[in-house]
């Protein structure tokens, strides 16, 4: 499905739903959001605009749906999937250093015992992979 070129009966065939009957916002079912696209602009009830992969998008649910969806012929954005793609990496490392302060802090455990300190972070970015 080219999430891009989704019209209203494609998005109710996938059982998307109407945010109300005057909208033509069409929310994402929660489990249909990973296979949404990086680079597709999500409406939210709002009326906030994210883009998948770059922005950060709620993923609190009400009746199994997003408070993010479709509006059909307004998924186009200007962002590139670079752009995704090097805010996605900024994401992760944000993440990883997080992560690694909070190891470093408080100590990891793993199947051989606790680690703390510099083998606990070293441990946390050998896993995770920085």
């Amino acid at each position: 499905m080219d999430f891009f070129k989704a019209t209203a009966d494609d998005l109710k065939a996938l059982k998307w739903g109407r945010w109300s009957k005057d909208s033509p916002l069409w929310l994402c079912p929660e489990k249909q959001f990973a296979d949404l696209p990086d680079g597709i602009a999500l409406h939210s009830i709002s009326g906030k605009v994210a883009v998948k992969g770059r922005d950060a998008i709620d993923d609190d649910t009400r009746f199994g749906y997003l408070a993010y969806g479709i509006i059909p012929g307004k998924t186009r954005t200007s962002v590139s999937a670079e752009a995704v793609a090097q805010k996605a990496e900024e994401n992760r490392a944000q993440f990883v250093d997080l992560a690694a302060s909070i190891v470093r802090k408080s100590g990891l455990y793993t199947a051989t015992g606790k680690l703390e300190g510099d083998e606990a972070e070293g441990f946390l970015r050998a896993t995770i992979g920085k």
